[in-house]
C-alpha cells in the first residue's frame, strides 16, 4: 500500500528543485516578497527576523548586558547625556517652545510608530491569505508572478480570512467560558476544595481542543486553499470537498498529519543548521566592520566612543546582510517546499488537484505528460518541457528542463472548468 505523504516526500523535492532552478534574481526575489507573508503562517518569517534584531539591539541597551564597557559605563555614553537622554536632544524640540517641547514631539513620534505598527498589522492581515494562493498559483503555472495574481485572488483571500476569524472565535469561546468558570470557582472556594482528577481532565481536553484547532487552520491552509484555487470555489466548498477526500481516507490522513509534524521538524533543523553556517561570514563582515568604524571614529576601539559606534555600525551592516542573504533564501527554499510537500500529498488524495503536474518526469510515451488536475495536458511532463524561455523542448529525462508558462494555459481544453492548470479564463497568465 501506497502512503501519499511518504511518496510526496521526493515528489516536492523534484518539484522544488525544477521550480528554483536555475537561479534568476528576479524569480526569487518575487517568491522572497511572497514566502515572506506566508512564512510560518501570518508572516512569522519577519516576526523572528524582528526577534532576531531585537536580541541583537541588546547590545545598545542598558544594565548590565553586552552593551556596557569593562568599566561599567554604558558603551554608548558619549552619544548621550546624563541619565541616558539624548545629548542632541535639542535636536528634537519640535514641539512647543519650553520644558515641555521634548515630551511633546517623543509622544508625536510614539503616536507615528503606534499608526505605523497598526498599518503594517493590517497589510500583513489582509495580504497574508491572499498571497497562499498567489503561491499556489506560482508553482501551478511555473510562472511567479504578484500583481496579476494578487487581483485574481484577492477577494478568495479575503474570504479565507473571514473563514480563519470566525473558527478562531469559534474555538476561543469554549477556553474563554471555561477559564471564567475555573476562575469564578477558585475565588469562590477554598483551594482544598479543588478536584484533581477535574483539573487533569480540563487540561487534557484543552491540549486536544487546540491540537483539533491546529488541525483545522493547518488543513485550510495546506488543502482547501488549492481545491480553491483549482475549482475557482469558496471556503465552505473547499472544505466540503477536502473533508470528502479525508474522511474517505482515514488513515492516509493519520499518516499525513504525522508526516508533515516530521517533515516541518526536518526542514527547522536543516533550516538552523544553515543558519548558523550563513552567520560565519555575515558574523566576520560585521565584525570587521565594527572594528573599523570603532578605530576610525575613536581613535582607538578601547574608547567608549569607539565601542559604541563599533557596534551599531557592526548591527548596521549585519542585520541586513543576514536578511538578505541568510533569511530571505532560507525561507524560499523551506517554504516552497514545505509547499510542494502539501501539493503531492493532496495529489494522492485525488489527481485531480494535481497541481504538480507540469514537475512530472516523463512517462516514457514520448514525452506526454502526466495528466493534469481536472483532465488537463498541463503542457507536457517535465522531462518534455523546454526551458522558461520558452525554448524547444529537448526531451530530457527528470528535471533537468522547464516548461514556458505560457505553455501550461489550456485554451478551451477543460471541459469541466476544474483543472489544476486552469484556462486563461479563470488564471490568465500575465
Amino acid at each position: 500500500m501506497s502512503w501519499y505523504a511518504v511518496d510526496a516526500i521526493d515528489d516536492a523535492l523534484d518539484a522544488t528543485k525544477a521550480f528554483l532552478f536555475p537561479f534568476s534574481l528576479g524569480r526569487w526575489a518575487r517568491l522572497a516578497l511572497i514566502t515572506l507573508f506566508i512564512g510560518g503562517g501570518g508572516g512569522a518569517g519577519v516576526q523572528n527576523t524582528f526577534q532576531f534584531a531585537n536580541s541583537a539591539g541588546q547590545y545598545t541597551g542598558s544594565g548590565g548586558g553586552p552593551g556596557r564597557s569593562s568599566g561599567g559605563s554604558f558603551a554608548l555614553a558619549p552619544l548621550f547625556g546624563d541619565g541616558g537622554s539624548p545629548a542632541l536632544g535639542t535636536l528634537a524640540q519640535v514641539g512647543p517652545p519650553g520644558p515641555g517641547g521634548l515630551p511633546f514631539a517623543l509622544g508625536f513620534v510614539g503616536l507615528l510608530a503606534v499608526a505605523a505598527l497598526l498599518l503594517l498589522v493590517l497589510l500583513f492581515t489582509i495580504a497574508t491569505p491572499v498571497l497562499q494562493f498567489v503561491f499556489v498559483e506560482a508553482i501551478a503555472t511555473d510562472d511567479v508572478r504578484v500583481r496579476g495574481p494578487f487581483k485574481r485572488n484577492f477577494w478568495k483571500g479575503i474570504r479565507l480570512l473571514v473563514f480563519q476569524i470566525a473558527v478562531s472565535v469559534v474555538f476561543a469561546i469554549p477556553i474563554v467560558a471555561v477559564g471564567a468558570a475555573a476562575f469564578f470557582y477558585a475565588e469562590a472556594g477554598p483551594s482544598s476544595n479543588l478536584n484533581v482528577p477535574l483539573i487533569v481532565g480540563a487540561v487534557v481536553l484543552f491540549i486536544l481542543w487546540v491540537l483539533l484547532f491546529a488541525v483545522v487552520m493547518g488543513l485550510t491552509t495546506q488543502f482547501v486553499v488549492p481545491v480553491m484555487w483549482v475549482d475557482d470555489s469558496g471556503v465552505l466548498a473547499g472544505w466540503s470537498r477536502v473533508w470528502s477526500l479525508v474522511a474517505s481516507e482515514k488513515t492516509q490522513t493519520v499518516v499525513y498529519l504525522l508526516m508533515h509534524l516530521l517533515v516541518g521538524i526536518g526542514v527547522s533543523l536543516v533550516t538552523g543548521l544553515l543558519t548558523l553556517v550563513g552567520l560565519i561570514p555575515v558574523g566576520i563582515v560585521a565584525v570587521a566592520v565594527g572594528l573599523a568604524a570603532g578605530a576610525i571614529v575613536g581613535g582607538t576601539v578601547a574608547t567608549n566612543l569607539g565601542v559604541g559606534v563599533g557596534v551599531v555600525a557592526g548591527l548596521a551592516v549585519g542585520l541586513p546582510l543576514y536578511f538578505v542573504f541568510v533569511f530571505l533564501p532560507l525561507n524560499v527554499l523551506t517554504q516552497t517546499y514545505l509547499r510542494t510537500y502539501q501539493l503531492a500529498s493532496l495529489a494522492g488524495f485525488d489527481s485531480r488537484y494535481d497541481t504538480l503536474g507540469p514537475y512530472r518526469e516523463d512517462d516514457g510515451d514520448g514525452g506526454n505528460a502526466t495528466d493534469a488536475p481536472g483532465g488537463g495536458t498541463g503542457g507536457g511532463g517535465v522531462g518534455g518541457h523546454g526551458d522558461r524561455s520558452g525554448g524547444d523542448a529537448s526531451g530530457g529525462d527528470g528535471f533537468d528542463e522547464f516548461v514556458p508558462a505560457e505553455n501550461l494555459v489550456d485554451d478551451d481544453t477543460d471541459d469541466d472548468g476544474t483543472g489544476g492548470v486552469r484556462d486563461s479564463g479563470t488564471a490568465p497568465v500575465h
